[in-house]
């Protein structure tokens, strides 16, 4: 077998390099791909896969998206756990969920991080506490100014007269 020219090893190994990095880099996929593949496995009711492809999407979302990204995602993990039964783990995501969308400012994740709290404390026989936190959300999603504020108000008024 005659020797490889170095020009073309030059080439082998750039194109080596470029593929090994762009199967490696996960930090660079692009975060809400990486939901979307997440959202596929959640609609399949397959949970436990759709929590980690949440949490590789959290892990890719670059600085600017970051805040915003990390509370979309959470809120995707927070379904999935509810999906599962898994009571404890939600209520646990939930106040992490309210702190940081209060920190962030945006009202329209408190206040679904507030009403779903709620809900979750109304299973447990505190309706009086739970009817504050669905009140608290209510008058939250009144100050905001998000596209689907006026149904998810509908929906927090309709539940609190369910319950």
């Amino acid at each position: 077998m005659p020797p490889i020219p170095p020009r073309n090893i030059i080439v082998i190994l750039l194109l080596a390099v470029l593929a090994f990095a762009g199967c490696t880099v996960e930090g660079t996929a692009d975060w809400q791909a990486l939901r979307e593949e997440a959202n596929e496995l959640y609609g399949q009711q397959r949970y436990e896969e759709a929590i980690k492809g949440y949490e590789r999407a959290m892990a890719a979302a670059d600085k600017k998206d970051a805040a915003e990204a990390r509370l979309q995602l959470r809120q995707d993990i927070i379904d999935c756990h509810q999906a599962l039964g898994n009571q404890t783990k939600v209520r646990e995501l939930l106040k992490t969920q309210l702190e940081e969308a209060h920190a962030a400012g945006d009202i329209q994740m408190e206040a679904e991080a507030m009403n779903t709290l709620g809900l979750q404390i109304y299973e447990t026989g505190d309706k009086q506490t739970a009817y504050d936190y669905m009140t608290q959300a209510v008058r939250l999603m009144e100050k905001s100014t998000a596209e689907d504020a006026p149904y998810l108000l509908a929906y927090y008024h309709y539940v609190q007269l369910v319950f």
